[in-house]
């Protein structure tokens, strides 16, 4: 017995492959992944005789010796690829691998060499930094491709070409591009097509007849209603269309879909009750209806569905109590109901019983959840548990034995008491807790010292009875300090170190009994308040929610929303961008001047120190917060006049001085002309528009300018009954308190 050696590749390839290394530079941030090495490096000129075949990503055939596959994903790589490349000397190749890295163009040669990639059947530039249009030709001059890939080239604009032929694709991954227009209806010329993937584009116009098995038309603009002829799809296996611009249609053609595995109908305007057609689908696994307008009952016939393992039908307005068969699946592991309008009893321990749930929200209904002590068997091991607003009025004792916990949602529920020892040893290393809006009492608890990875923190509305907590100013990534409305009494006091609190940027202490002067010290070294973190990846502040199955990824991420409200009227960001700050001291009894080194904190977009004792001028430092939207001064006892560098705040949009001890003429430029008399009323020595009382010969004379002495400590407050409430912006997220321990 001997073996054949396997032959040499081929000089000519050799030499191409060189040169292609050559076309290319070695750049450490053009690929991402963190198992990514720069493979060309192993491809050595000087190795006349070397075997390319043995080269890093290259593979040949066994018999021909030619090189029929090329792997430099993830190596690196930046450049070009025009239609005169070496590439496309290597005739042979039948698989091609270039992701992650960056090439801003790939041209396929013209007609006049058509062919010199006949061969190739897979294609994969994901994540190439493509720009400009599709590749012109790409369908026509590679005749044998059955999969390509474009996933996430987010420049990568144009519309899809028209296919002019049969043609071998079986799947087309075009998600996260910028790809717009229409789908032609010649996409029907791939004849053997099974997966398509447009998620996340900008396609439009109404949906082809001609389609795949697999088929993910999600987030983009697709119109009309949801195409009935998808009926005619019956083998078709995974079907998403959500986050589209569907009107309301009827889905009894859903029941012919009886192969189907995974459906998704997320946010695609769905109205009236769950579709009955649906207890037809028997083979279906994965079930997602959120954030429609879906009413009426949860069915009860969805108990029969028993390969269900994944259900979401949060953001409804669905009604009605949960049905007992749903506690018969038991293949299911996620179940997301929250966000509704159920109602009714439920026992807790009819979850528990669930063995492979590991995934609940039932937050933001109407439903009663009764804790059962005689609960004695083993519950499932959850990552994700949303209980909020379910008239819990204790910790329930299941979540002793929770050490998998990376979310746990209690917020707006009725209990009471201390929080017990135990609790804080629940969940991950990386737990979220949302305990806002309880009857929580006694003191925070000083173990959150140890919570390093805190980012936000929520105890607002209980009745926490305790003194500023200076001590979380340790605490390197806390962001959101929200403690409104409980029983904190005594000073603020000065900062233990130059350290503390340097990433925080929103403070509520509104509705508390705090005394003594404003924090100066702090305000000098709240650093996040001065200049803005270009590190962040998103453009707004968020909880990452994310978790892991045993099969599945999902990345979650629940955008917050400040809500301020002045007197009924609500200013509102449903996103809160990532530089925003704010700051709320109201309704305490907070004295003496407001510090001047509060005008340093240049990234302040909310201000509110009403309604305390403070005295003093209005600091002209604040004229430097080039950001601000809301100032709220009122109910004090500030005097002198209003500072004119106030109307260089170009952004203000709410203002208010009134019931204070101020005078003279009213400052009249820019902003100050769109408040109304509400804004200083009940200070009886302030004159000029938008007040009745004239000023007289007031108005020619110059403002009257503080003296440095005088300045220092003055400041100003902001006071409209206006309270920052912090809540989780999303399906599935009410406001709470992240906890990262």
């Amino acid at each position: 017995m001997f073996t054949v050696p396997k032959p040499f590749c081929h000089a000519d390839e050799r030499l191409a492959l060189l040169q292609i290394k050559e076309s290319f530079v070695i750049n450490n941030s053009a690929s991402s992944s963190p198992d990514a090495y720069p493979k060309t490096e192993s491809w050595k000129p000087e190795e006349e005789n070397g075997d390319c075949c043995s080269w890093e990503g290259v593979e040949c055939d066994d018999i021909t010796g030619h090189v029929i596959t090329l792997d430099l994903g993830s190596s690196y790589l930046h450049g070009s690829i025009n239609s005169s490349s070496s590439l496309f000397r290597l005739v042979h190749l039948e698989w091609l691998n270039l992701s992650d890295n960056v090439f801003n163009s790939f041209e396929i040669p013209s007609s006049e060499v058509r062919g010199t990639l006949s061969k190739l059947t897979s294609l994969d530039l994901s994540n190439c930094d493509l720009r400009g249009g599709f590749p012109t030709g790409i369908f026509d001059q590679l005749p044998t491709l059955q999969y390509l890939n474009l996933n996430s080239n987010q420049k990568l604009t144009g519309s899809l070409p028209d296919i002019q032929s049969n043609h071998a694709l079986l799947e087309l991954d075009l998600a996260n591009t910028s790809l717009y227009g229409e789908l032609p209806e010649s996409i029907g010329n791939f004849k053997s097509l099974e997966h398509l993937d447009i998620w996340n584009c900008h396609f439009s116009g109404k949906v082809p007849h001609s389609l795949a098995l697999t088929l993910d038309l999600s987030y983009n603009n697709f119109y009309g209603e949801i195409p009935s002829f998808l009926a005619n799809l019956t083998q078709l296996a995974y079907l998403s269309l959500a986050t589209n611009n569907f009107v309301p249609g009827t889905l009894s053609w859903l029941g012919s879909l009886t192969n189907i595995d995974y459906l998704d109908l997320t946010n695609t305007s769905l109205t009236g009750n769950i579709p009955s057609s649906l207890r037809n689908l028997t083979k279906i696994t994965k079930l997602y209806f959120k954030a429609n307008n879906l009413s009426g009952q949860i069915p009860p016939w969805i108990g029969n569905l028993t390969e269900l393992n994944e259900i979401k039908f949060q953001g409804n307005i669905l009604s009605g109590s949960i049905p007992e068969s749903i506690f018969k699946l038991e293949n299911l592991e996620l179940l997301e109901l929250q966000l509704n309008r159920l109602s009714g009893i439920l026992k807790l321990g009819s979850f528990l019983e669930m063995k492979k749930l590991y995934r609940l929200q039932l937050s933001g209904n109407y439903l009663s959840l009764h804790t059962d002590a005689s609960f004695n068997g083993t519950p499932p091991k959850f990552k994700l548990l949303g209980l909020a607003s379910c008239n819990l009025s204790e910790f329930p004792s299941f979540l002793r034995s929770q050490d998998e916990l990376e979310f746990l949602e209690l917020s707006s529920n009725k209990i009471h008491g201390q929080i017990p020892n135990w609790f804080w040893n629940v969940g991950t290393e990386t737990l979220r807790i949302y305990l806002n809006q309880n009857q929580l009492h006694g003191r925070i608890p000083r173990s959150l010292v140890h919570c390093t990875e805190l980012e936000v923190l929520n105890l607002g509305n209980n009745r926490i009875n305790d003194s500023f907590p200076y001590w979380l100013g340790t605490l390197p990534k806390l962001r959101v300090l929200i403690l409104r409305a409980n029983k904190l009494h005594g000073v603020i006091g000065k900062s233990q170190a130059n350290s503390d609190f340097s990433r925080l940027q929103i403070i509520d202490l509104s509705d508390n009994s705090l005394r003594g002067k404003l924090p100066s010290q702090y305000f000098s070294i709240w650093n996040a308040m001065k200049v803005a973190n270009t590190n962040h990846s998103s453009l707004y502040m968020n909880a990452n929610t994310s978790t892991q199955s045993r099969e599945y990824l999902w990345s979650d991420y629940y955008n917050y929303e400040v809500t301020l409200t002045n007197k009924g009227i609500d200013l509102k960001y449903k996103n809160v961008p990532d530089v925003l700050s704010a700051i709320d001291f109201s309704s305490n009894e907070f004295e003496g001047e407001i510090p001047e080194t509060i005008g340093n904190l240049k990234l302040i977009r909310m201000l509110n120190l009403s309604n305390n004792n403070l005295i003093g001028h209005i600091t002209s430092s604040l004229g430097e917060i080039s950001e601000l939207e809301s100032l709220d001064l009122s109910g004090n006892k500030l005097s002198g006049r209003i500072p004119p560098e106030l109307a260089k705040l170009n952004f203000l949009e709410k203002f208010n001085v009134s019931y204070n001890n101020l005078e003279g003429p009213i400052p009249r430029e820019a902003q100050f002309n769109t408040f109304d008399s509400d804004s200083f009323k009940g200070n009886s020595r302030l004159c000029g528009k938008p007040l009745s009382e004239y000023c007289g010969n007031l108005v020619a004379l110059p403002p009257t300018l503080l003296a440095p002495q005088e300045d220092e400590g003055i400041g100003s407050v902001l006071k409209f009954d206006r309270k920052i409430v912090l809540i989780g912006y999303g399906v599935g997220l009410i406001t709470g308190m992240p906890l990262h321990c």
